[in-house]
């Protein structure tokens, strides 16, 4: 058998377009998530997911400057 898991949250950018790519690139440190967005009008984006409560999540959006670097 295999683990099962259930869903505590969904994370979601505030300003989702479609073709965004949000979940391209994902990382996990602890409690804080990190989700990158490809293909956004700035030309990429990563939202940091962190929760100060156990049902709160605050999202903050980093825009590139480049289309390399976020």
């Amino acid at each position: 058998g295999g683990a099962s898991y259930d869903q505590v949250a969904k994370l979601t950018a505030s300003d989702a377009a479609e073709d965004d790519y949000f979940g391209y690139s994902v990382a996990i440190d602890g409690s804080t998530i990190v989700v990158g967005a490809t293909y956004t009008s700035t030309g990429g984006a990563a939202y940091v997911f962190s929760p100060p409560a156990p049902q709160e999540v605050r999202c903050h959006r980093r825009r590139s400057t480049t289309a390399r670097s976020c």
